[in-house]
């Protein structure tokens, strides 16, 4: 073979991160198939080439990315490359190079290669391409499934720092609740001894109220009573003073006296009753309205 098939070097095969490598190795692939074609049955190129084929560029652009890379390969032609189809254009491509090799206008170009090699080439050509479509299948396949993991890995991760903040929420929301409800709670038994306090004093005020209008009435009664008994002990001893005057008409009068007195007292008798029954039906009042007020006061605290 007179075409100089470049080897790909290290550095310029793409990783699986880049872009797809195989349509790369395709388009490898083919351009030296089309040079070599070229070189042996296009009649149009010049007989021999003193420079290198101009340099052609190839952009990558890795997944995932924005940047694009340019990779140049340079594909060299010897300077003395003779091209047989230029000189003889008769030439048959399926005719060995003995068939030929005398009719060379130059003995020393080059023979026209078998077209065997080439199949052999492009054979090898493709082998090696779906042995590398393999290999970067491979490579793809592992970057994928370590992409998956790592992936996985990191989705694991975040739920379970989620799973924590969520914990730590609902714990302190806990707490906040059971603070809440202690407090209500502080509060609320404050509030019943606050009021049992209030309603003592109320009673026990009350009760004192009670027994000083108790003892104002029983001293006003006593009072009472004491003036009427003076007043009649007065009237009775002017009465006997003047039964010991007078004659049987005296007597008469002090005994109408002494009656009078009795009456008197059965009636000072029967109004201290009175005065005794009607406190007690006060003292009786002023507990049921007593009862009543802290009845109310209950319910409507409660």
């Amino acid at each position: 073979m007179h075409v100089a098939v470049v080897p790909l070097p290290t550095t310029m095969i793409p990783t699986p991160a880049q872009a797809d490598p195989l349509a790369q190795l395709d388009t490898w692939i083919l351009e030296d198939i089309q040079i070599h074609k070229f070189m042996y049955l296009n009649d149009a190129h010049p007989d021999t080439d003193t420079t290198a084929y101009a340099a052609y560029t190839f952009p990558i652009t890795p997944k995932g990315t924005t940047t694009t890379t340019t990779t140049t390969r340079i594909t060299t032609i010897p300077a003395n490359v003779k091209y047989p189809a230029r000189e003889n254009p008769k030439l048959n491509m399926n005719m060995e190079p003995e068939t030929f090799g005398n009719g060379l206008a130059d003995p020393t170009a080059l023979r026209w290669p078998p077209l065997q090699k080439e199949q052999e080439f492009i054979k090898q050509a493709v082998l090696d391409q779906m042995h590398l479509e393999g290999l970067f299948q491979e490579a793809r396949e592992r970057v994928r499934q370590e992409r998956e993991r790592e992936k996985e890995r990191e989705t694991g991760h975040v739920k379970k720092e989620m799973r924590k903040e969520w914990e730590r929420i609902e714990r302190e929301k806990t707490a906040a609740l059971r603070r809440a409800v202690e407090e209500e709670a502080m509060n609320a038994q404050k509030q019943r001894v606050l009021r049992e306090q209030m309603e003592k004093k109320a009673a026990l005020k009350a009760e004192e109220e009670i027994k000083a209008e108790r003892e104002r009435k029983r001293a006003e009664k006593e009072r009472q009573v004491r003036n009427k008994v003076r007043e009649l002990e007065q009237a009775a001893i002017a009465k006997a003073v003047e039964e010991s005057i007078i004659t049987e008409a005296a007597r008469k009068l002090v005994e109408r006296e002494e009656s009078e007195k009795k009456r008197v007292e059965a009636v000072a008798e029967r109004m201290m009753r009175e005065a005794e029954a009607k406190a007690q039906e006060d003292r009786l009042r002023r507990r049921v309205e007593r009862k009543n007020g802290q009845n109310w006061t209950r319910n409507r605290a409660g």
